[in-house]
């Protein structure tokens, strides 16, 4: 059956670049969608992610629109404002069965020996480039697919990328990956983003062996468990401050219990009324310096403090004096003006 555009249900057309139907076997239907509508619309660069994500399906996101618009950067249809458009390669139409082999676009060769190049060339892979990674690397693909099995869902362009780019950039190996994934999977942070900046801290803290990056780990399991409980038991509505959070690391790191958390607030609502975590953060050093680690020591030692003090006001309440006598004794010892006593 033969086919042809019914130009009388529209007002007027767009025009869609040749290099835009030469790459259109690469693209994903979400990303077909986000070019037509960039290409009706002349607005739609002015637009975020996510109003166009709404504009377009329901079950897009942010996420798949800028991977969208990503990939039609990578292959030359689109750039960003303000720049000028490059040059492209024409890509050859198949002239039978439009099933073409898709062939890797050049890898992105920095001109400078900078780690920004680094970061820049990997980060810019296109799809093509990552199916080809994947094709020629197992640890890539165990570490995709890997992920791809604790998230329980498909990496899109974007997540690729970035594991990518963790694992050829910082050099982490595929098992300690999997591991950081794993863990921010079970405390609620599936966002690649989330796991990047891990991943970043991680380099700079020179953890990229497995036994550091297990020892890691465990430390954030036990700051992630304490910095919930005390958030529960505090009745905090809030999100922790930067300063709040790193006295809580140290609270972790020297295994501070959350009944002794406990009291140390009670004895700050006493005092300021609040919580102040900068002042429960000076209870707890005067207890740990005192080895005081559970809510009874701290109760033996206040008492302890406490009790010379009470000691000294009863000596004083059982005090008890003879008016009389003390009368007699000034009148004895006070001198006469005319010498001598009385």
């Amino acid at each position: 059956m033969n086919y042809k555009v019914n130009w009388s249900c529209s007002d007027g057309a767009f025009a869609v670049p040749d290099s835009a139907v030469d790459n259109i076997k690469l693209a994903s239907g979400k990303a077909a969608k986000v070019l037509f509508y960039i290409m009706r619309y002349k607005t739609a660069a002015t637009e975020n992610a996510a109003d166009i994500a709404a504009q377009l399906d329901k079950n897009m996101t942010a996420e798949d629109v800028e991977d969208s618009l990503s990939f039609w950067e990578q292959v030359g249809v689109i750039c960003p404002s303000g720049t000028a458009a490059a040059p492209i390669a024409k890509a050859a139409v198949p002239t039978e069965n439009l099933q073409p082999t898709p062939q890797p676009a050049p890898t992105v060769k920095p001109t400078i020996s900078s780690e920004k190049a680094v970061e820049r060339a990997v980060k810019m892979l296109s799809p093509a480039e990552i199916a080809e990674k994947v094709k020629s690397s197992q640890d890539i693909a165990f570490l995709l697919s890997g992920a791809e099995s604790i998230l329980g869902k498909p990496l899109n362009n974007t997540e690729q990328r970035t594991l990518i780019w963790l694992s050829d950039y910082y050099s982490l190996g595929t098992d300690i990956l999997l591991m950081l994934i794993e863990f921010c999977k079970s405390i609620n942070k599936t966002n690649i983003g989330y796991v990047e900046r891990i991943a970043a801290s991680w380099y700079e803290n020179d953890i990229t062996t497995h036994e550091r990056a297990d020892a890691e780990i465990k430390r954030l399991q036990i700051y992630s468990s304490l910095e919930g409980r005390i958030k529960t038991r505090l009745e905090l509505n809030r999100a922790l401050t930067p300063k709040e959070k790193e006295i809580v690391g140290e609270w972790a790191a020297s295994g501070v219990t959350i009944e002794l958390i406990e009291l140390a607030y009670e004895r700050t609502v006493q005092a300021t009324g609040k919580a102040a975590f900068p002042y429960m953060k000076k209870i707890i050093e005067n207890w740990l310096a005192n080895n005081i680690r559970t809510p009874a020591d701290a109760e033996k030692y206040e008492q302890s403090r406490s009790a010379p003090q009470q000691a000294a006001v009863a000596a004083s309440d059982n005090h008890s004096y003879d008016l009389n006598k003390l009368l007699q004794h000034a009148k004895n010892n006070i001198p006469n003006l005319n010498g001598g006593s009385r």
